[in-house]
């Protein structure tokens, strides 16, 4: 009895060293959330993509999800040839409902490799008196405009045509100061409407030199330009000898200073390298965290076996 017990442990243990042994030579990134693409430097999946990037996006029932303090976006696309994110915001106002809404604010240590662009159309709506955006008005300039430019076709003016816009109240455009202030994003350096003391925002834009009718045909959503922070020649080093961009991830719940968690690594075919697939040795991180776990599955054994 004993000794069939024995067997039945050491073939547990085999099956765990294997499995730990496979989880810590390779590790597999996901390229695809439903129908929208993964590449560097993004990933779904811990120790795919950059570093910086880690816990920024999430994949939930094949939907793509973008998580920043101000709250979570829909991914709705990615172009990777010309550094664009395209989301949409649940809670951002557009022509048919008026919401309430936190804004949009991207994480300090992401701000300057993520951030909307010049082409979105960006409408503060419902802002107090008090707002900073308008200390000192009337005598100081506003920085608010609310016309549709020529090389625009978005602006307040559309926008005051809206079904939603009955939800303002009887505020027009003639409210000093105004009800909608189109601003850029570069004269705010984010949207934190708690901070800007707004009700609500709503944003367009366009990839196209589209006619618009009114501002129910508008595109509403936030486009993102994004940048690989640092130096990416790492990282096309590794894609040309066919391997996938990631960092190692220290498994440790320790403060090590020597930690190699978050160092870039290219991730072959069944192993890690700091280098290429090509020319690379394979991850320390990796074979100090397999060897720590090999010897603690065989340490758990022998006591087990030992109290039988």
């Amino acid at each position: 009895m004993a000794s069939m017990l024995i067997s039945r442990v050491w073939k547990i243990i085999a099956v765990a060293v294997t499995v730990a042994g496979m989880a810590a030579r390779s590790r597999a990134c996901r390229t695809f959330c439903g129908n929208t693409s993964l590449d560097y430097p993004f990933g779904v999946d811990e120790g795919c993509g950059h570093r910086q990037y880690r816990e920024l996006l999430y994949c939930i029932n094949n939907v793509m999800m973008l998580h920043l303090p101000s709250g979570s976006y829909e991914v709705l696309s990615i172009d990777y040839a010309f550094g664009l994110v395209t989301l949409s915001d649940p809670h951002m106002s557009t022509c048919a409902s008026m919401h309430k809404s936190l804004g949009f604010v991207v994480h300090q240590k992401l701000s300057p490799f993520l951030r909307p662009t010049p082409d979105n159309a960006l409408l503060l709506l419902g802002c107090s008196n008090t707002s900073p955006l308008f200390q000192g008005f009337p005598d100081t300039h506003l920085p608010c405009f609310n016309s549709s430019a020529s090389s625009s076709p978005f602006g307040c003016d559309a926008f005051y045509n809206c079904p939603a816009w009955a939800g303002m109240g009887q505020k027009t455009k003639h409210n000093k100061p105004p009800p909608c202030c189109g601003i850029h994003y570069s004269s705010v350096g984010a949207l934190n409407l708690t901070h800007l003391d707004c009700y609500s925002y709503a944003s367009a834009y366009s990839s196209a030199p589209l006619r618009y009718k009114s501002a129910g045909d508008w595109s509403y959503g936030l486009q993102l330009s994004f940048e690989v922070p640092g130096n990416s020649s790492f990282c096309a080093s590794c894609k040309a000898s066919r391997g996938v961009c990631g960092y190692s991830v220290d498994d440790d719940d320790d403060d090590d200073d020597d930690s190699d968690d978050g160092k870039e690594l290219c991730l072959c075919d069944g192993w890690n390298s700091t280098t290429t697939c090509d020319t690379g040795s394979k991850s320390a991180s990796a074979e100090h965290h397999y060897i720590s776990k090999l010897l603690a599955l065989l340490l758990a054994g022998m006591l087990l076996i030992s109290a039988i």
